[in-house]
């Protein structure tokens, strides 16, 4: 009975050994895990002040958007503004170009009728006057010139009235 008791006195020995390792391990494996807890904690940590500089940073960026909106919104405005001037000004432009060439036109006609006068007149003086071989000389040059200048008024008002036609 005795080495019975030493046996289960072994046994329990050995047993008692291999719980203190059991708990020696699960010991260890608690101080890994408090060690691993530990650290995710500081990355955690890390994060949230990563996580907090990006929103500031956020932040940042959608009041920067929205002051460059609103300079948009301001520079469309004034687009718009400068687009309506640039209309009145070009119908201001259009009106007075039809205004000049209009009173170009009603002078160059003016013009026109008193040339076309002078050579009636110069016409009938010739008819009037003896015949003479040095005066036809002299009218017909002056009739040239008439002639001339009639044509050229001529091409001034087409020259205005293509350039009208244009605008």
């Amino acid at each position: 009975m005795l080495g019975e008791e030493k046996d289960k006195n072994e046994h329990y020995k050995t047993m008692l050994a291999k719980e203190k390792d059991k708990a020696e391990h699960h010991k260890n494996m608690l101080e890994e895990e408090k060690d691993n807890n530990k650290r995710l904690k500081t990355m955690l940590v890390e994060e949230k002040d990563k996580n907090k500089h990006h929103k500031i940073i956020l932040e940042e960026e959608k009041d920067k958007n929205e002051r460059l909106k609103t300079m948009l919104s301001e520079e469309k405005v004034k687009n718009e503004h400068l687009k309506s001037m640039l209309a009145e000004e070009k119908d201001k432009n259009e009106r007075l170009q039809l205004r000049l060439h209009g009173e170009e036109k009603d002078k160059n006609e003016l013009l026109k009728t008193m040339l076309a006068e002078k050579k009636d007149k110069n016409d009938r003086l010739q008819l009037s006057f003896p015949k003479n071989e040095h005066l036809p000389l002299g009218l017909q040059r002056v009739h040239t010139r008439l002639d001339e200048c009639i044509a050229l008024i001529d091409r001034i008002t087409q020259k205005d009235t293509v350039f009208l036609e244009m605008l």
